[in-house]
């Protein structure tokens, strides 16, 4: 792509251009794709992202309901146009939770699952117990913390470090980066040598980067990231586990939103998500009409009454 500024040739999913400081992507609200300023609908699904007024051609955000040249009232979409939100959320107990998740994992067409509940209404308890009777699927579970919105790939970090049965710490020497080194090449044989160098630093961030490799360095992230999971889950039934997703970091929700999309994944895919209030899973991760509504299932845990409270 060329900036619209200075004339330089620049990345296509650049946010501002790295020689001039301009403007030059906008990221969908939908999917997290880059698109460019000059794209009025996201490339990726499709959705809108910029408003043409048909009056005077004026540029205004897909939120406008009158242009903010001419004052030319938008037509309002129906929020069904968008997307069907199935409120008001229908409140069960722990068990029925339990069971209905199980229902939804072992079934074929479920793929995306959401828990909500409210804090210490037993989210974390129903998830142990789900997961305790999923004999034939393989689970990687990642958690969402104040740590983990603080590195870029947070969750996807903190699902592999228990995935793969490694510390959250290291003290960093030659001898960890040897050992390190040499087990990630065991693991993970169709890596390169830069990307098993690329996956330590991922997962024990020592090197500094620069503002003007971000996007080429995450676009090298994605891609050994995408050839790790993809061995991980070949021809194998698995879920992923996103607690506390509320508070995902931007980075692992591109990743996962990209990842899950692919058909050699999709075929096999379940993503169950945990958060605290009630919300439908297809906010989160909206397929294109291709895909069938019946791949998601909401689950909302009902609080706690005073008697199960009781010791």
């Amino acid at each position: 792509m060329i900036c619209p500024t200075c004339k330089k040739t620049i990345p296509d999913n650049t946010l501002k251009c790295p020689y001039c400081n301009s403007r030059t992507g906008i990221v969908c609200k939908n999917c997290n794709t880059v698109n460019s300023i000059f794209d009025y609908e996201c490339k990726n699904c499709g959705s809108e992202i910029l408003k043409l007024c048909p009056n005077c051609n004026s540029v205004n955000l897909p939120t406008a309901l009158k242009c903010r040249k001419c004052g030319y009232k938008f037509e309002k979409q129906k929020l069904s146009d968008v997307v069907d939100l199935e409120y008001p959320a229908n409140f069960i107990s722990q068990k029925n939770a339990k069971d209905i998740l199980l229902k939804g994992i072992t079934s074929q067409e479920k793929k995306i699952l959401s828990l909500s509940g409210e804090k210490g209404s037993g989210k974390s308890l129903v998830i142990k117990n789900v997961i305790k009777e999923l004999n034939d699927y393989t689970v990687y579970y990642g958690k969402c913390t104040p740590i983990t919105q603080l590195t870029p790939g947070g969750v996807v970090q903190d699902m592999l470090l228990n995935t793969l049965k490694l510390p959250n710490f290291c003290v960093y020497n030659s001898q960890f980066k040897t050992d390190a080194v040499n087990f990630f090449k065991n693991e993970f044989p169709d890596l390169k040598n830069n990307e098993v160098e690329n996956l330590l630093n991922f997962l024990y961030p020592v090197a500094d980067g620069t503002f003007e490799n971000i996007v080429n360095a995450k676009n090298k992230t994605f891609e050994f990231l995408n050839k790790i999971f993809n061995r991980l889950i070949y021809n194998r039934q698995f879920i992923f586990v996103i607690d506390n997703f509320d508070f995902i970091d931007g980075f692992s929700y591109e990743f996962f939103t990209r990842f899950i999309k692919k058909d050699d994944v999709f075929k096999n895919l379940k993503l169950l998500l945990i958060y605290n209030e009630p919300k439908p899973a297809k906010v989160y991760f909206y397929f294109a009409t291709n895909k069938d509504d019946n791949i998601y299932l909401d689950v909302s845990i009902a609080p706690l009454d005073y008697n199960q409270t009781k010791i």
